[in-house]
């Protein structure tokens, strides 16, 4: 496919036929609204990518199903799930914020559009190895407690709860006891009351009446939950898939069986009731037909025994888990009264905002669809060079430019510490300028308004063209001059651009009374709307930003001031001004606004 995102994987070409997969080009636009910008994953029922949504200025994942008969009846049992479990708030559950229906050159497709979450708890395993026990214990609450809304309040099960379809909630930091996570992907999911499939989850985190064959119940999703609680905290399989088998029925049915009999005994008999293979692999009494005499271990050996943990830790982890490890059809009430007392136990919750996944980055320089910066510029006293992966203060990755103006360029980045997005300003290594920037880096920290942008950090790197101030901010969306663009020059509606100007004006009444600060060159690039809010009816939310030009004020100000449209009378004829410089700056914005 031309201009093709590319992931550490990709899914099997061949599989861009009738039937299968969509095939997706960066910059394309689905349901009039979504940009694609990359691909997120894929799986074997769809492509995820990760999107910008025109509308509500903010990223999405867009899943895209592949067009089989099979998988689209899969995708519509998904949305009937996800718009059950979103009725509720802090259902735990992965917010499906719209979908429909594309048609393409491989047949008509179903698709999803989600928030961004961050890694899945996978990535995060392949990159620690495992987890402090405090950490799972907090992961494994929120499950259960998500699962425990599924399935009393929704009767829905999930069936293939495993480390990939569980994701960190992007905005929160790994390095805090507390890890906020979130249950996705209900492709596979079923009725309480309605299977659709007699053979569920994936092999390791597979429960023994599923594969005996038997009607299994809600609580196989715990079973999937302790398989993964181990998995973090081991980084290991509890029951590891020994092999491919071509039937999958016998020989790999009987050693997972054997790794569950040796480490939790004998399968108990009440099983046997419904179960279509139970004579087949065991003996009445619970013991497999092909290996009777497996000696037994303990959860307790096991840790301390291969993972060499200390014995009171082994002790205090077996105790948590085995509870959720019982598969004794008489002892289901025990476990469902223990699985209520723990989902109650520290339950968190998330917060929102602009927040997306980490992403891969390749190693060229970052390019836009727009006018770019003097190539000249790239020189001693000028433009620092910037790469896509390049990291700064040991936290903020380049992910893309995002901008560029007279003095700096600006990078979105990712902020390995806080794990949300970043914009960076890097200022040009000329003295002038940078003496501007540390005008501007004083004015911004006495800034106290909640309508100018905020300074996060700042700090200074050593180039090949000097040294450079580089400020860090909050990230913001769209300036004013792009939403007058799009509105084909014709003006935004009046109630919009009274909203608009009615905040303007609150954020300078903040710098000039508040802070003795005088903004010098209001103008629609530099208002800009708030990417977190998007825009709420004839409310459009906004921030004002760079104060690169910005003064103290004085009683006699006289030096030139203000972009030319949005001049005032005053400062063309040489006079001293006051702050009221900015609200002329105001009027001609809002002309702009209304007219275009």
């Amino acid at each position: 496919m031309a201009n093709a995102v590319e992931t550490e994987e990709q899914q099997d070409l061949n599989c861009y036929r009738t039937g299968d997969y969509h095939p997706v080009n960066i910059g394309d636009v689905y349901h009039n609204r979504y940009t694609v910008e990359r691909k997120l994953g894929w799986g074997a029922y769809s492509t995820v990518w990760l999107c910008w949504d025109q509308i509500d200025l903010q990223y999405i994942a867009l899943k895209i199903v592949r067009s089989a008969a099979k998988k689209t009846q899969s995708a519509v049992n998904e949305i009937k799930f996800l718009k059950c479990a979103n009725g509720f708030s802090k259902s735990k559950v992965v917010q499906l914020l719209d979908n429909f229906q594309i048609s393409g050159v491989n047949g008509t497709h179903v698709c999803m559009v989600f928030e961004v979450l961050g890694d899945n708890l996978l990535k995060l395993i392949i990159k620690s190895g495992s987890l402090p026990l405090t950490k799972v214990k907090s992961i494994i609450r929120q499950v259960l407690q998500g699962l425990d809304f599924l399935h009393t309040t929704c009767k829905i099960i999930h069936t293939d709860i495993k480390l990939e379809n569980v994701c960190l909630n992007g905005n929160n930091d790994v390095a805090s006891e507390e890890v906020p996570v979130t249950i996705v992907d209900l492709g596979t999911a079923c009725w309480v009351n309605q299977h659709f499939f007699d053979s569920i989850q994936t092999r390791p985190y597979r429960s023994p009446e599923v594969i005996l064959g038997a009607d299994y119940q809600a609580n196989a999703d715990v079973w999937s939950t302790a398989c993964l609680a181990f998995e973090l905290a081991t980084g290991h399989f509890l029951f590891p898939d020994i092999g491919d088998c071509v039937d999958k029925c016998s020989k790999q049915d009987v050693n997972h069986l054997a790794l569950v009999v040796r480490l939790l005994g004998n399968v108990p008999k009440e099983l046997e009731s419904g179960s279509k293979f139970f004579k087949k692999f065991l003996t009445p009494d619970g013991k497999l037909r092909r290996y009777p005499d497996l000696e037994s271990y303990g959860l307790v050996e096991l840790l301390t025994e291969k993972y060499e943990w200390d014995v009171e830790e082994a002790q205090t982890f077996s105790d948590f888990l085995l509870p959720m490890l019982a598969i004794d059809p008489t002892e289901m009430d025990k476990i469902i009264n223990w699985f209520k007392k723990l989902v109650k136990k520290n339950k968190t919750h998330s917060t929102s905002d602009f927040t997306k996944p980490f992403l891969d980055f390749d190693d060229k320089t970052v390019e836009t669809d727009e006018e770019q910066e003097d190539p000249r510029m790239y020189c001693e006293g000028g433009y620092h060079p910037v790469k896509i992966g390049d990291i700064y203060r040991k936290r903020y990755i380049v992910v893309r430019k995002l901008g560029w103006g007279a003095f700096s360029t600006v990078w979105l980045c990712w902020d390995l510490k806080n794990l949300r997005y970043k914009a960076l300003k890097i200022v040009r290594s000329d003295v002038s300028v940078k003496e501007a920037s540390r005008s501007e880096i004083k004015m911004l920290k006495s800034a106290n308004s909640i309508k100018v942008v905020k300074l996060l950090d700042n700090f200074k790197i050593s180039g090949v063209n000097g040294t450079h101030i580089c400020m860090v901010f909050e990230v913001l969306g769209d300036n004013l001059l792009k939403l007058i663009i799009e509105s084909g020059y014709k003006g935004l509606p009046l109630t919009k651009v009274k909203s608009i100007i009615r905040q303007v004006l609150e954020g300078l009444n903040d710098l000039h009374t508040k802070c003795g600060i005088m903004h010098t060159d209001i103008k629609p690039e530099n208002v800009c709307v708030n990417k977190n809010n998007g825009t709420v009816g004839n409310e459009v939310p906004i921030t004002i930003a760079d104060l690169g030009n910005g003064c103290w004020i004085s009683p006699n100000m006289s030096f030139p001031i203000q972009t030319r449209p949005y001049r005032c009378p005053e400062v063309i004829l040489g006079a001293n001004y006051t702050e009221n410089a900015d609200v002329w700056s105001v009027a001609c914005l809002a002309f702009e606004l209304a007219t275009g």
